[in-house]
């Protein structure tokens, strides 16, 4: 929420339908925030992986 406060909120949340992406509580945060849902397709992987890389780059260069 944090996160959110500072930068802004996102027009919308891309991910690959892990548990913490389809519980109840973040629906409704999406909803909420008027945020949008975009969940990636098991059938093409590119796309997660590409995410999966964003993510270790934020982690090595910003929160070490």
């Amino acid at each position: 929420m944090d996160l959110i406060i500072i930068n802004g909120k996102p027009e919308n949340v891309v991910h690959a339908n892990g548990k913490q992406f389809t519980s109840k509580l973040f629906r409704c945060f999406l909803t909420h925030n008027q945020i949008d849902d975009k969940q990636l397709s098991k059938l093409y992987p590119q796309p997660q992986e590409k995410i999966e890389v964003y993510n270790k780059i934020v982690k090595n260069e910003f929160l070490h």
